[in-house]
Formats: C-alpha cells, sequence, structure tokens
C-alpha cells in the first residue's frame, strides 16, 4: 500500500479539497500538491519584492534621519516604536557598529512593520519615567513626516502623492506573505483581512492572478527593471498553467 502525505493531514483541512476532488474526477493529491506548487511559487516573488521594498525604504529613513532613525520619536508613532523595541530584543547589540545594527534591525522588523510606515501614522503616547503616568499623546501623520521627505523616494516611479496606492499594494503583499507563510489554502483567492465587498457582508477574497499583478505593479514602482527581473524568474503563470482541473470556475485565479 503507497502512502501519500494526505494520509497525514487533518480531515478538516482535506475537506475542501476532496469536494473539489469529488466535483472534477481528479486526485485529491493532484490538487493538494498542486495547491503547494503555487503557494511556493507565490512565496519566492512575495520574498524577493519584501526585501527589496525593507531595503529601499531602510534607505531612504537613513537618508533622510540618520543610521538612528529608528529611534526618533519625532517622526514615529509608538506602534512603529514597539514593534522596533520588540525587533531590537532579538538583536546583539554590544560591539557592533551603527551600521551592523541597523542591518539586523532591518532584517529582524516584519512585513507589517514596513507596511505600516507606508500608512497614514498613529499617535505617540509619552509617559513620566518615574510615575508611568501618560504626559502626552501626539498625532505623527506620516504623509508630511515620513512619505513626502523620504519614502516616497524609495518609490520613485508612484506619483509623489501616492502614499495611500503604495500602502494599498503593499497590504494586499502584507496579506498574501501571511496566508501563505501559514499554509492556508490559496487556490480559492487570499483572504484580505478587515476588507469586506460592497454591502459589507463578505470578506474581500484576492484572486491569485490579481495578487500577482498586484505583486509586480509594486515591484514597479520601486524600480520598472525590478519588475522585469521577477516576471522573467518567475514560475508562478507556469504552475497556474499546470492546474489539474479543467473547469477552473470553482477556484479564484484569474479575478
Amino acid at each position: 500500500m503507497t502512502v501519500s502525505i494526505i494520509d497525514f493531514i487533518s480531515p478538516e483541512r482535506l475537506n475542501p479539497y476532496e469536494i473539489l476532488a469529488m466535483k472534477e474526477a481528479v486526485s485529491v493529491l493532484d490538487i493538494y500538491i498542486w495547491n503547494q506548487k503555487v503557494s511556493l511559487a507565490l512565496f519566492g516573488d512575495i520574498g524577493n519584492v519584501e526585501v527589496v521594498m525593507r531595503s529601499a525604504i531602510a534607505r531612504e529613513m537613513v537618508s533622510e534621519f540618520g543610521i538612528d532613525w529608528f529611534t526618533n520619536e519625532d517622526v514615529l508613532d509608538s506602534p512603529a516604536l514597539k514593534s522596533i523595541d520588540s525587533a531590537l530584543t532579538n538583536v546583539k547589540r554590544i560591539g557592533r557598529s551603527p551600521q551592523e545594527l541597523h542591518g539586523k534591525l532591518v532584517a529582524s522588523l516584519t512585513l507589517g512593520f514596513w507596511v505600516r510606515l507606508l500608512g497614514r501614522g498613529d499617535r505617540l503616547v509619552t509617559f513620566d519615567k518615574v510615575t508611568k503616568k501618560q504626559i502626552g499623546s501626539d498625532r505623527r501623520i506620516f504623509d508630511d513626516l515620513l512619505w513626502k521627505p523620504a519614502l516616497s523616494k524609495a518609490f520613485p516611479a508612484a506619483d509623489p502623492l501616492g502614499r495611500a496606492t503604495v500602502e494599498a499594494l503593499a497590504r494586499d503583499l502584507q496579506f498574501a506573505r501571511n496566508r501563505v507563510a501559514h499554509h492556508e489554502h490559496v487556490i480559492w483567492g487570499i483572504p484580505a483581512v478587515g476588507q469586506k465587498l460592497k454591502g459589507g457582508q463578505t470578506q474581500r477574497r484576492i484572486g491569485l492572478t490579481e495578487f500577482h499583478n498586484t505583486l509586480l505593479k509594486l515591484s514597479a514602482l520601486i524600480d520598472p527593471e525590478l519588475r522585469q527581473c521577477i516576471e522573467s524568474n518567475s514560475m508562478f503563470l507556469k504552475v497556474v498553467d499546470d492546474c489539474p482541473i479543467k473547469n477552473t470556475q470553482n477556484l479564484k485565479l484569474w479575478s
């Protein structure tokens, strides 16, 4: 008797694949493995854009605010500073040059942190060092503090006033990365957490090719040649074309 990976997977996880396999008269294993291949192809392209994007953002933050920009309470809000503090707990600081410390920090910060810097900004809440009581709460408007002087330069092909456009693309990248990293089913689309369709009843799901186009658009805003590099090396479209299901209307691939 031949054993396959699906023999070790919970019925709850396999259920949507079994329903689809029965409906389309194909192997459950073929669909499950194909979903894995799609996820891996996506993850490779996501990783390339994520690394280049965080490097571009960090470069412009250093250029505008100095190598210790991550300590600057004049421009960062409390959620950003909290993320930085958390990342620094995993970074060895003693004996490192400012450049080495900065490099380690950039690699340790989550994608969500970099997407946050592309957002509107939140409040900086300050506390008395002795009493620990809140003594201040000032809004940090990232359009003026970060985007215009620094981060717009990380996306030179974007509209200089297009922060919200870049943020939206980066958030979709974050949604997809998290779903793929947690091994969720992606062939039915990628759930955009917190986003509803018109009418507000159903969560928005991003089709796979729609998302891949989003990824390419974001990379092109950093550098058109980056988009060309990703497209020329991507395995995504080839894997999608190898779909074992002829009737793909029950999936969410092309919309």
